[in-house]
Order: C-alpha cells, then sequence, then structure tokens
C-alpha cells in the first residue's frame, strides 16, 4: 500500500531497585509553571534535583506570607498541580525514614489582578474591521494601521469619577476594501468588580451600524460603582446581529479593546475647562479673545474660579470668574477667559487655558483643568 502510518510502541523497560535512604536526602528546588496567575487557573509546581529512594516520604507544603507552611493533603509527590486564591509560597519536606527531613526552596506564586482576568473575546479572522481611533476621559488611543487586530489589550487607564459624564467615540475602520459592512458595537465597564462584564448595567453602550463610522456617546459613572481599578471592553463585530455580541463572544470580523479604569470619587470642588470655544480652527484673524467653557465635576456647587489664559508659553493673563455651575454639569454659557496680550493670533499659536482656585480652594482634580488648542 502506498499509505504510511505512524506508531508509538512501547519499547524497552527497566525496573530498577530503589537503594534505601539514609541521612537527611536531598532537599531540591521548587519550579512554578507560572510566576503569576489567575484565580482559579491552573499552577503545575515542580520538585527538581531529587531522586528517589526506599524509606523517603515527601509533602507539599504552602504558606500565604512564606512563613507559616501547612500540609497540602495528598501532594507527595515531585509534580502538584495547584489552583491559587490567593498569593501563595509552596515549598516540599523531604523525610527520610520518618526522621531525618529537610526542606526545598520556596517558590512564590503572585496573583493576577481580577481586571487581567477576564474572558477571551475576539475575531478569528485578522481582515476587515478593527478600531482605530478610540478616546474616552483622559485616553486617546490610536491603533496601528491595517490588519491583523482582533484582540488588543491596550495597556491604558483612564480616570473616572463616580457621577460625572463622559464621552466615549470609537471609530471603526477597516483594514480589506472601503465597503462599508454592518457593524454591533458595545461596551461594558465592571462597575462592581466581580471580574465579570455581565452583571445589570454594566453594558454601557449597544449600537448599530456600519464600517467608516464613529460609535459612543455619552455615559456617567454610577455612583454605586466600586472605586478602584476594574476593566472596560470595547467591542465591535462585523455584523447586523447585535444580540449576538456578548463580553465573552468569538466571532469572525471585527476587534476587542480592552483598558482598565480606575474610578474615584468626586471632590468637592472642582472647576474644568471642557472646551476652548474661540478662536475657532481653522483661525482667519480678527478676534483675539479667548473664550471658553467650564465644568463641575465636583459635588459642591461651582461659585467662583481663577481662569488663567497663556499663550505659546507666555505669562498667564488671569480672569476672576463668578456664576454658579452645578455639581456634575458643565456652563453652556460662553465665558471669556482672556484677551491675547499681544492682539491678534498668528497660525501656529499654541493657547493654553486652565482653572485654579475652585471656590477659593485647592484643585484636587488636575486631570480637567487644562484645555490646549
Amino acid at each position: 500500500s502506498s499509505s504510511f502510518y505512524n506508531d508509538i510502541a512501547i519499547d524497552d523497560i527497566e525496573m530498577i531497585a530503589l537503594v534505601s535512604c539514609s541521612g537527611p536526602p536531598t532537599a531540591g528546588n521548587v519550579t512554578s509553571s507560572t510566576s503569576s496567575a489567575c484565580a482559579s487557573q491552573g499552577v503545575t509546581l515542580t520538585l527538581n534535583g531529587v531522586v528517589n529512594a526506599n524509606g523517603l516520604s515527601r509533602q507539599w507544603q504552602e504558606s500565604t506570607n512564606g512563613i507559616n507552611f501547612t500540609d497540602i493533603s495528598g501532594a507527595v509527590n515531585t509534580i502538584y498541580s495547584a489552583n491559587i486564591s490567593a498569593p501563595t509560597y509552596y515549598r516540599v519536606k523531604s523525610i527520610c525514614n520518618g526522621t531525618d527531613s529537610v526542606y526545598s526552596d520556596t517558590a512564590f506564586v503572585d496573583l493576577e489582578p481580577f481586571f487581567n482576568c477576564y474572558c477571551s473575546a475576539g475575531a478569528t479572522s485578522t481582515t476587515y474591521g478593527y478600531i482605530s481611533q478610540t478616546d474616552f476621559a483622559d485616553v486617546s488611543y490610536s491603533s496601528p494601521i491595517g490588519c491583523g487586530q482582533q484582540y488588543t489589550a491596550t495597556g491604558l487607564t483612564g480616570l473616572l469619577l463616580q457621577g460625572v459624564p463622559y464621552n466615549l467615540a470609537s471609530y471603526v475602520n477597516s483594514c480589506t476594501g472601503t465597503t462599508a459592512y454592518s457593524a454591533s458595537f458595545k461596551v461594558w465597564i465592571d462597575f462592581n468588580q466581580n471580574g465579570s462584564y455581565s452583571d445589570p448595567g454594566e453594558e454601557i453602550f449597544s449600537q448599530s451600524g456600519t464600517y467608516f463610522q464613529t460609535f459612543g456617546g455619552n455615559f456617567t459613572v454610577p455612583m454605586t460603582a466600586l472605586t478602584g481599578a476594574t476593566g472596560m471592553r470595547i467591542m465591535v463585530v462585523e455584523t447586523s446581529s447585535l444580540g449576538s455580541l456578548n463580553p465573552c463572544y468569538s466571532y469572525t470580523w471585527g476587534e476587542v479593546e480592552d483598558y482598565i479604569v480606575n474610578i474615584q470619587a468626586p471632590p468637592m470642588n472642582d472647576a474644568g475647562i471642557s472646551e476652548i470655544v474661540t478662536p475657532t480652527l481653522p483661525y482667519c484673524g480678527g478676534d483675539s479673545v479667548v473664550r471658553v467653557q467650564l465644568m463641575n465635576s465636583g459635588t459642591d456647587t461651582l461659585f467662583n474660579a481663577v481662569i488663567n489664559l497663556s499663550i505659546n508659553g507666555g505669562t498667564p493673563v488671569t480672569t476672576a470668574w463668578s456664576g454658579v455651575i452645578p455639581p456634575f454639569t458643565t456652563d453652556t454659557n460662553i465665558v471669556v477667559a482672556g484677551i491675547n496680550p499681544v492682539g491678534s493670533f498668528n497660525q501656529g499659536d499654541d493657547i493654553t487655558v486652565y482653572t485654579t482656585l475652585p471656590n477659593g480652594s485647592t484643585d484636587s482634580l488636575a486631570i480637567n483643568d487644562t484645555a490646549v488648542s
């Protein structure tokens, strides 16, 4: 026959009598299959540099502080499979004839933070749709141009405040042609920090559209959201079936982007610049007045603040503003930040506007103080 089959068979078997152990045995060293693991993720620990002998027994031990160790029931071989729920130290106690005992060195396995352990998701194809630009809070991420972006762990962290409205914008592009195929878009934030995006209220966007458009809009972080770092997942799928998307979805075309968001309680007093309204771009000359919109991301009503205007890094011109802006709102009335001290603007001028002293107090939320044009 022209067919050929590979076979595996047991060939030579050799049985060797074990020698008896005598005196303290060799302690050996412990290695781990990974230095850190997610909760309940399997970890393989191996005792190296030892030989078996008659009268030799072994016992794996664990500790959360590296000092006080306890025996692990049934773990008596040179290899042990563990599932961790906390950072853990491991070692092996070797005993010869029940009397002489030694301890191996320890191996430490750290516990990955929950926001690194979400379910996997993403596209199976390297072609067609992907998220080319995402902006929210203080994060702006531009994807590499081209195909091969089925899943992206951006490694970026954005600051979000409880009760404060934010805008998120994600532009969906295609690396394969110019046809505007149907696209579905969803975003989740793990507000209760339980390692899942499936809880009620954690899906903050659910939209249908096509390639070559911007998805997103406004969202507000609930006051009940836990403070600290947690996960945010953005998903786009080439499909018109919006209901098929879920946080753990594996699909053909599209992309998933994962972010970390640091949720914090809002400060009492805050004043920020939400937008430089004038001069508009492109600048066509004439107007030398800088106008802005003020925002209040604090829990107290904003009555006054200092607005500082700097042109090309020069000495700031200050304006004492007074008015009323309730908590978590933006003043839709245009506020004069100052006049260019050298007159009209020139192309290439850098305009920086920033706030200080909201309600005469120190501004503890510096992230929204400054706008640049």
